[in-house]
This record gives structure tokens, sequence and C-alpha cells, in this order.
């Protein structure tokens, strides 16, 4: 839960507050104790509430929407911090809008705008109000950078973001992964001493990026350790992102028991576009065994809560006619249930290439979790799912969701030190728009 106690005491830390004891004050504090014992229903309800009943504090709206961003509900999160944001220079107003921009940059980077991300990142930079926050944003500029593919650029935000906090485990993890693709050895096993001492001291945070970094560099059981050991004791977003890891590795290694056992332990908590890549990860669960009649319900039901995706409707079509197989009717028919009219991705195939994404979505203070819109696979030509299963880089911070070096990177054969195209949200423990 720290990574939910890192946002209630930043909430209450940096934000202005005027003393209140109203029916507004008092739902959004429950809010806020909602947050720190992981009660995540809870929190939105009451923060949603504190808007509600008061409309006028900004301070509300930032922490609804940090907690939307939060449960990979970025457009909403949006809404809210239009409404917090002050057109005005003062204290109270470059405090609540330095917290504004970096919730939107977390956002837009889920959201793969990176170019707006980016100036929001730009834009909390120039406040001078509330610095404690920088080494989160300048880490949030780092993986937003590494998403547009500008990785000198994205170094020196990492560099600055350390030199700001020295323990901003999401820069040092970044650092070490680009450093590793470089082929720098000697900086990257710099990057990840810091990772070992923080680990050594029982840091449960450095454990999970030493267990993501261990994978991007080839070295699966090693990074199986490291993740393992953080899921027995750790919580929040990165949490779904590791068990999501486990889970594509167990699916490589075709341990469709563990992979299960990985999704079904992730869906417990997850929401939004967590729950969204979650959902797709089962789908291929089921169909690497053989599962189509199982695959394709859960294809079904996706398509029922997200029609736009037109990836997940040609493998509705795929599915649709490999099940047909299976039962032994060779006549399948052409057609489907669902309104699939987008051709674009060429005639089905059973040899598509599948991939199990991470689902860590998160703000912009953690290294990255993909979103739907993040981190979307290449399509294969006869589905348009990519079908070989990947690893994401982490939570919430402005990760980079697609980011061209890291994003998704293969389990199965060393994968390139990039991160994902995911972003990771203020509310993280250490990072930032991941």
């Amino acid at each position: 839960m720290r990574k939910q106690a890192w946002l209630a005491a930043a909430i209450f830390g940096c934000s202005v507050l005027m003393a209140g004891c109203g029916t507004a004050d008092k739902s959004y504090q429950k809010g806020i104790q909602a947050m720190q014992a992981g009660k995540y229903e809870d929190a939105g309800k009451y923060l949603q509430k504190a808007t509600k009943e008061n409309g006028d504090r900004a301070e509300y709206y930032i922490a609804y929407g940090m907690y939307l961003n939060e449960q990979g509900e970025y457009d909403e999160a949006l809404k809210q911090f239009k409404n917090a944001y002050q057109d005005t220079k003062n204290t109270i107003a470059n405090v609540n809008n330095k917290q504004v921009y970096l919730g939107q940059a977390i956002a837009y980077s889920h959201l793969q705008e990176y170019e707006k991300a980016l100036d929001a990142c730009d834009k909390a930079l120039e406040l001078k109000n509330t610095e404690s926050l920088n080494h989160r944003i300048w880490c949030s500029k780092g993986v937003v950078l590494e998403a547009l593919g500008r990785q000198d650029e994205a170094v020196k935000a990492y560099q600055k973001a350390v030199d700001e906090n020295k323990e901003n485990w999401q820069a040092y993890y970044r650092l070490g992964a680009i450093y590793q693709e470089l082929g720098d050895n000697d900086a990257a096993g710099q990057a990840q001493e810091f990772l070992n001492a923080a680990y050594q001291k029982g840091n449960q945070e450095a454990t999970y990026y030493l267990g993501m970094l261990s994978v991007s560099q080839g070295d699966k059981d090693k990074g199986k350790k490291y993740l393992t050991k953080f899921v027995s004791k750790g919580s929040g977003e990165y949490l779904q992102t590791a068990y999501n890891t486990l889970a594509a590795m167990a699916i490589q290694e075709e341990d469709y028991s563990a992979a299960e056992e990985y999704l079904s332990k992730a869906r417990a908590s997850a929401k939004g576009a967590a729950a969204q890549e979650l959902s797709r990860n089962q789908m291929i669960l089921m169909e690497k065994q053989g599962m189509f009649g199982e695959a394709l319900t859960i294809a079904q039901d996706y398509l029922k809560q997200y029609p736009e995706d037109k990836a997940m409707k040609r493998e509705y079509r795929f599915l649709k006619t490999r099940d047909a197989i299976a039962k032994g009717n060779e006549a399948v028919q052409s057609t489907v249930d669902i309104d699939d009219t987008d051709t674009s991705g060429g005639a089905d195939s059973p040899n598509g290439d599948h991939t199990v994404k991470d689902v860590s979505g998160v703000a912009a203070t953690k290294a990255p979790v993909t979103s739907n819109k993040t981190a979307e696979p290449a399509a294969s030509a006869a589905t348009g799912v990519d079908r070989t299963s990947k690893v994401s880089q982490g939570p919430q911070t402005a990760t980079p969701a697609g980011s061209p070096a890291a994003a998704q990177q293969k389990v199965t054969t060393a994968p390139t030190a990039t991160p994902q195209k995911t972003t990771s949200s203020y509310t993280d423990t250490e990072e930032s728009v991941n």
C-alpha cells in the first residue's frame, strides 16, 4: 500500500488546504484514508462525492483525478484536472496547478498523446512551488521522451530525477535498461547497484524494478525470482504488472496453470485499462491451450465493453472459425454476430503472433504500465493481434506505452531493455508518468 500512502501524503503535503469541517471536506478525508487502506472503491466514491458537495475546491478534483488515473480511466481523469485548473497566479494556484499538470501528463502519456504529456511536464517544472514533486515529473518526462524515441534526452531526464531524489528507483531502472540496450554495461551495472542496495534494505519497489530489469536483460530466472518475491508483499499497480509479467513468462514456458493463477490474482483488483489488458491476456491464454470456445466467449464479452477494438474484432472472427472447426463444423460461417466491418487485418489464419501485454496502467509517477491505447501490439496478418508473450515495464509514471525501444519486450529471447508504452500515475510510490 505504499503507493496509496504516498498519494495521500502528496495530496495533503502539497496542496494548500483551507481548514474546513464541512461535509465535502469529510468526504475528501475519508477518500484519502480509504486510499491509504487500499479500499479503492470506497476511495473513489468518497472523492467523487467531495467534488459534488463542493465544486470550488481544486484539491478535491485533483485527488479524484489522480484516483481515476490509478484506475486507468484517463479520459475521465482529464475532466477532473480541467475542473481543478486555476487560471491565475498565486501560491495556492501554483501548488494546485503543478499537480494538475502532473496528473495530465500521466493521463496523456497513457493515452499515447505524448506531445501533450511532454508539454504538461514542462509546465509543471516551470512552477517553482512544490519542488518535492520534481523528481517524479522528471521521471515522467523521461518516460514520455522514450516513447517519442528521444532516448538521449530521456537519459538526461532520468539523471535529473535521481539528482533530485536518490531514491527514485524507477529512474534507475530505466537508466539501467537504456544503458544495457546501448551496450554500456558499466553504466547499466552502476544503475543496477543502486537498485540492489535498496533491495538489500528490504525496499519492495526496488524488488519490482530488479525483476523487470532482469527480464529486460534476458535473465528470466532471476526476473522470476525477484517478481515472485515482490508479489508476495507488493501492492498497487506494480502488483498487476508483476503478475502479468509472470503470466507472460509462464505462457512462454507453456505452464498454463501457473499463468492462469497469476492472471486470476491480477484480475482481483484490476480496473480500467488494466482490466482490459488482463481480459485480452486471458483470451490469449485460453487460445494457447486450444480452448477456442472459452477464448471466443472472453473475446465476445470483451467486445461488448470495448466495441471499437478492431484488432479484437478480427481475433473474434478468427476464434469463431477455429471453434467451429474444433466442433466438427467444416462449413464454417463467414459472418459473425459482432459488427466486424473492419477488414484491415487481412485473411484469418491460425498462425498469428499473440502478445500478452502488461497492465500496470498508472499515473505520471512511475515506470510504464501498458494501457490499451499505449501498448497495442503489432497486428498479425491474420487477426491483427500479436500473439507473442511480452512483458511491460512497470507501473505508473509517465511510462512510455509502446515506446519504440523498450515497449513490450518479448520474454522468449533476451528482450531489449526498452520501456513499454505505459505510464505511471502520480499516485505511485516513486514513479513518474510512466
